[in-house]
């Protein structure tokens, strides 16, 4: 390998020119390449997610959960590479969310699940809807919500002309541009075409709602007859028996219906056909004014700007054929800002951190030339990484573009080396009497550092294996920074061992023979260092001892440290997630989201978006008191403190419960333990009534605990049922089943789709059997008239009881298993410390029955376990790279002696975390794992350059060698670690601002690190080899070791 290396060194030295033209060429074909890749936000963190609804209209929540969900779950369990199941059951909807094997493909994973559930349909009620999939979309899935306002005077006639406009002109026209995977629709109302029977005129014609039913079902019977021939021509025999929309109300009160006795009945006859709304089950408000909300969903690898662009231009056109009185709003949350504010936080950073770089490199060598040479390997690493990221189908994502930045200061360290050593070469050759051939001595200089290169290199490489390969969310989220990262340092070697020996034998022949002194800095650090170090080894117990306390002192801070599973991210738009008291109205709903709105504006809130409940035909299950509403913060006033106000606000409205989140960490949640709070604990077991007494113990002894901040228990009130049980005796006497009982009381009450109305451009009208308002009515349901065969018409009441009773809204299961969960939302960064204490507090203090067990989820179990796998793929990797070391010098001690870095650096890591306001996040983490490798290149310099002294001057007194090596070491080692910390100070100092929550803190932790770990490096590792070499020298002459 060595032989390869080297080799590589001459053969662009020898055709330098062509090496530079050759990178120059691969540099512009990187800019076109990455100019067409597409960017996002962060790198797809969503695992392979399946979406299983079941629509059951009518059914209550334990019915659903016993005839739909459970026979569901069971097919379900067995699906290769399932990793998790959770669902919900609630009145006439079942949604079970199915989590995969990150290795599985997600359309894979709809293909197995959709074969489980083609066996399961025949467990399934008849009545039940077929269950479908949730359309795919990508982990930050909402890419734009705007919303449709009208006038607060709106008619409901202008909300149904809403509603189908959205329905029937937005959603197809958004959904045909390419990237868009669903279109969310909410509000407004749902236009559908009622015939309400009118009780006294069917009795008069002796037509019942059977034969109303049959009569519309038959009203239209769209049919192929076959075909004709006329001559050589061949004419298809169609039968239009469509009913236009235009015509529907009039033509559908025309047709007949046949009664008993044979005579001619029209519908109209016997009902009213009117157009009506779909009962509401949800609501739309924009700043206090009814709204149509449209969510537009993206598919993964989009491109967040370019489908944004297209989307808004769509909606710009639509805007002209709104209905009247309807306005398009600004958008309330766009997810392009945010990769507006990402890509220019991080790229700010990147460019003020290269300019300092620049300049550091400019202040030791003095020579602009040398500066240019080094300066190089930054644009080329970085269009290199990126090319090939571009290339394996990664958009450019904030992750990406922080492992760049990260690597901006570093990309350059391996050039440095390089040029630094030719530089002091040549310098030294034309000084000389007989100066060597340029060329040999900038072959020779490369030559001499190149191990020292390589092995720095490969040892920053593999320190990240442990981030690429972290798994979970975490790893799916920096995974692409640490692939980045490791792609442009092994670029930067490329470029080492090609670019910088080719353009250093352009242009430094003629430099050198010109500007052969070191720079004023250069020879007053060399001074200073020499001074210093000579007092370090004549004292090394002080130094020992000094480094030790200092590493132990680091060691206790790190773990009195807490810290939470991602920084807080700095959204200017936040989510509300508020719940009213179980069973409210839609209409008390929606007198909540108004009072809510009032207070919110315009002090806390610039717009507020409220969903209330959920969208009629649509994959969202909330119940009709829930709310979500979107807000945003006003602008020019802290995060922080808006947020704080926000929440005052909410707190002054009575009778609810609230989250404020900002979206990402919303969806973080989400996806890590189905709730939306960073703490949850679930209790798991098989009764509802002993589930939420002891969901309720649970939440007692949560409260107890200061630092949990507001505890949350999932509304677990049993809501009022009125419940029809029909009286199996009376039914035998009256000559009637069951079933025709529900039937009728559906049909009566909600009303039942019998056919649909169909117009040219596309719109679709339902057309229900439906009994006339007032029978929607409580007190009318015991009055429903039910057609017996024996008995005549009889009232509900005659046969079957109705009674109140109470019944849970929703039922929640995890794996197959009830549980009940109870959140809470710690504030600040101690949250690992604070799930700790909550852990030990509950294995105290609550007693579980048989059969329950208790889970603890959210954010501090996530960090756990990212924690857990970065320590053990690191240990596996340190063990590695002991090997790796010990193979390439030949010596385990000078192993151990380059990694003494770590601990030295491990001192001003711990220091620079204390400035961290959200603690030890993982993302803090992996900046350690970072800075571990930055600050072994340092001891590799050293130690490799002390051997190649041994070597090339083996008479030279053994602690002459290393006081040399350490002298001339120092300027590469200064230089590669104030580039790699000034290149990186922009993004450390950008913490706490939106963009680069995940990157700043690591920038910091690597920055502070970088600090000690030099500073002590330079001192404490050639103490530690005088001191080894005092003690060899004083065995070998007999005196005490």
């Amino acid at each position: 390998m060595d032989r390869l290396f080297d080799g590589l060194i001459a053969w662009s030295i020898r055709h330098r020119l062509i090496v530079v033209l050759v990178a120059g060429a691969l540099f512009c074909c990187g800019i076109a390449v990455s100019a067409r890749a597409p960017w996002d936000v962060l790198p797809e963190f969503l695992p392979p997610q399946v979406v299983v609804q079941t629509e059951a209209p009518g059914m209550s929540t334990l019915e659903l959960e016993e005839l739909v969900t459970r026979p569901l779950e069971r097919a379900l369990l067995g699906t290769p590479s399932l990793d998790s199941m959770r669902s919900s059951s609630g009145p006439g909807l079942s949604v079970i969310t199915l989590t995969f094997d990150e290795a599985v493909d997600v359309y894979r994973a709809r293909q197995l699940v959709t074969e489980r559930l083609e066996l399961a349909r025949a467990q399934l009620p008849l009545s039940v809807g077929l269950p479908r999939l949730a359309p795919v979309t990508a982990a930050l899935n909402a890419l734009l919500k705007v919303s449709i306002s009208l006038p607060e005077d709106a008619s409901e006639q202008e909300l149904r002309d809403l509603r189908a406009f959205g329905d029937w002109v937005v959603r197809p026209r958004l959904l045909g541009i390419p990237g868009v995977a669903h279109v969310g629709i909410h509000g407004g109302a749902v236009e559908r075409i009622e015939v309400q029977p009118n009780l006294a005129r069917l009795h008069a014609r002796g037509v019942s709602i059977q034969d109303l039913a049959l009569a519309l079902r038959d009203a239209q019977a769209p049919a192929g007859a076959g075909f004709t021939t006329s001559g050589d021509a061949r004419l298809e025999v169609v039968t239009d028996t469509h009913l236009p929309l235009a015509r529907a109300l009039t033509d559908l009160g025309d047709v007949v219906v046949v009664s008993p006795d044979g005579v001619p009945v029209r519908v109209g006859d016997v009902a009213d056909v009117v157009m009506a709304t779909v009962p509401k089950v949800g609501a739309a408000i924009h700043d206090g004014r009814p709204s149509l909300y449209l969510q537009v969903n993206k598919l993964p690898g989009t491109d967040t700007l370019e489908l944004t662009r297209r989307v808004e231009a769509a909606l710009d056109e639509l805007a002209a054929a709104a209905p009247a009185r309807a306005r398009f709003e600004a958008p309330v949350s766009r997810q392009a800002d945010f990769v507006r504010t990402s890509v220019r936080s991080v790229v700010h950073a990147m460019l003020l951190g290269g300019v300092l770089v620049v300049a550091v490199l400019i202040a030791f060598l003095r020579s602009k030339t040398l500066a240019a040479i080094s300066l190089t390997a930054i644009p080329l690493s970085l269009v290199a990484a990126l090319t090939v990221l571009v290339l394996r189908g990664e958009t450019i994502n904030g992750m990406i573009l922080g492992g760049l930045a990260i690597a901006v200061g570093e990309v350059v360290d391996d050039a440095i080396v390089d040029v630094e050593n030719v530089w002091r070469r040549l310098r030294e050759n034309a000084l000389r009497i007989e100066p060597r051939p340029a060329l040999d001595v900038i072959r020779d200089a490369s030559k001499e550092i190149r191990g020292s290169v390589v092995y720095a290199t490969v040892i920053v490489c593999v320190v990240l294996l442990p981030v690429i390969f972290l798994g979970g969310i975490a790893g799916r989220i920096f995974s692409p920074l640490a692939q980045s990262y490791v792609l442009a340092i092994a670029a930067s070697l490329l470029v080492a061992l090609t670019v910088t020996p080719a353009m250093c034998g352009l242009l430094l022949p003629r430099v050198a023979a010109t500007e052969a002194n070191p720079t004023r800095l250069a020879t007053w650090l060399l001074l200073r260092y020499r001074l210093l170090l000579g007092k370090a080894v004549g004292h090394p117990r002080i130094v020992f001892g000094s480094a030790a306390t200092a590493v132990v002192a680091a060691v206790l801070t790190w773990s009195s440290l807490g810290g939470r599973f991602l920084p807080e991210f700095h959204e200017r738009t936040v989510i509300a997630h508020v719940h009213a008291a179980p069973g409210a109205s839609l209409e008390a709903a929606e007198a909540i989201a108004r009072a809510i709105d009032r207070n919110a504006r315009p002090d806390a809130a610039e717009h507020v978006a409220t969903r209330i409940g959920r969208a009629e035909l649509d994959d969202d299950g909330a119940p009709v008191h829930s709310m979500e509403l979107d807000l945003g913060l006003p602008s020019g006033e802290s995060r922080d403190h808006a947020i704080e106000e926000l929440e005052a606000r909410l707190d002054a409205i009575p009778g609810i419960g609230f989250v404020v989140e900002g979206f990402l960490s919303e969806r973080i949640h989400e996806v890590l333990a189905g709730e939306t709070a960073p703490i949850v604990v679930k209790a798991i077991g098989p009764e509802l009534g002993e589930l939420r007494a002891l969901g309720g113990q649970i939440a007692s002894v949560m409260q107890t605990i200061p630092e949990l901040g507001p505890v949350r228990v999932e509304p677990q009130l049993d809501l009022p049922q009125l419940l029809v049980v029909p009286d199996r005796a009376r039914l035998l006497t009256s000559g009637i089943r069951p079933a025709e009982v529900a039937d009728a009381v559906v049909d009566w009450r909600h009303g039942r789709t019998v056919t649909q109305v169909f117009d040219p451009s596309g719109r679709i009208v339902d057309v229900a059997l439906a009994g006339p308002p007032d029978f929607r009515e409580r007190g009318a349901l015991r009055d429903i008239p039910i057609a017996t065969r024996l008995a005549g018409v009889l009232p509900l009441e005659a046969l079957a009881s109705i009674r109140e009773v109470p019944a849970p809204f929703e039922v929640r299961r995890d794996g197959g298993e009830r549980r009940v969960a109870i959140t809470a939302s710690p504030p600040g960064s101690a949250l690992s410390t604070t799930a700790a204490r909550l852990s030990r507090e509950l294995e105290q203090r609550v007693r579980l029955p048989p059969g329950y067990r208790i889970e603890i989820g959210g954010e501090a179990v996530a960090r756990q376990e990212a924690a857990g796998r970065l320590a053990l793929v690191g240990g596996l990797v340190l063990a590695g790279i002991v090997v790796f070391l010990a193979s390439a010098f030949g010596s385990l001690r000078d192993a151990g002696i380059v990694l003494l870095n770590l601990p030295l650096g491990l001192v001003g890591g711990v220091l620079a975390s204390t400035l961290i306001p959200d603690g030890l996040s993982v993302a803090a983490f992996i900046g350690f794992v970072t800075l571990f490798g930055i600050s072994a290149r340092n001891g590799i310099l050293l130690v490799t350059h002390k051997r190649h002294l041994e070597l090339a001057l083996p008479d030279v007194d053994a602690v002459a060698r290393i006081l040399r090596a350490a002298e001339e070491r120092l300027l590469p080692v200064v230089m590669t670690a104030a580039t790699a910390g000034l290149g990186l100070l922009p993004l450390a100092l950008s913490i706490g601002r939106a963009g680069s929550e995940l990157e700043a803190p690591m920038a910091l932790i690597v920055c502070g690190g970088l600090v000690t770990a030099t500073s002590l490096n330079l001192i404490v590792l050639p103490t530690v080899y005088v001191w080894l070499e005092s003690r060899r020298t004083r065995r070998l002459a007999g005196g005490p070791g």
